[in-house]
């Protein structure tokens, strides 16, 4: 059986990589904004209104999961939906859907995407190895720099290839659907 240090050091990673792998798609948009657009046969205006609509679904679950869903369900369970959400919000974009679905899968994208914004700082000052918690925490606001970086070169690489921005999405949501949510189920109840 693990030390509980080690699980602690392994969640830590899962957090790190979830929360890099859910900001892939904000180096997307960024990069590939142009035909994202036409892909989409949206206008400029309409391209930014999704880019905000994500922000939007961020200061709205702010607001609700302190209040409504933390109290109410244990973390790991509520990270764990979390995760496999925000996976099935992100693949409605490369869709194509009509365009109020577009905009409610990127709100919904936010809203779950705030829940790692509100737990994990918490979950690092709480159980963090005292003379690593501050590197903790500012790797842990790197990762979202460090996803978009990742989005936009992976979208630059496509573009190069002639490959469609959607696998960008597709991965994605994959990993985070899939892959991070097996990595947070393997993980023991109690070190969450």
């Amino acid at each position: 059986m693990l030390k509980e240090t080690t699980w602690i050091k392994i969640l830590y990673s899962v957090i790190f990589l979830s929360y890099l792998f859910s900001h892939i798609d904000v180096g997307i948009f960024s990069q590939a904004g142009d035909e994202i657009k036409d892909s989409l046969g949206v206008q400029e205006s309409d391209l930014g209104l999704l880019e905000t609509a994500l922000y939007f679904g961020v200061v709205c679950g702010t607001f609700i999961c302190p209040a409504l869903v933390m109290p109410r369900f244990h973390p790991k369970t509520v990270i764990i939906l979390a995760c496999m959400l925000n996976g099935l919000a992100s693949i409605v974009v490369p869709l194509k859907p009509y365009f109020a679905l577009l905009v409610l899968s990127r709100v919904l994208t936010g809203l779950f995407l705030s829940v790692f914004l509100i737990y994990f700082p918490v979950w690092i000052d709480l159980k963090a190895p005292p003379h690593w918690q501050t590197m903790w925490i500012c790797m842990f606001y790197y990762t979202e720099d460090l996803g978009m970086a990742v989005g936009y070169g992976l979208s630059s690489m496509f573009s190069a290839f002639n490959i469609s921005w959607v696998i960008g999405f597709y991965i994605q949501a994959g990993t985070m659907a899939c892959i991070m949510t097996l990595m947070f189920l393997v993980i023991p109840e109690e070190h969450f």
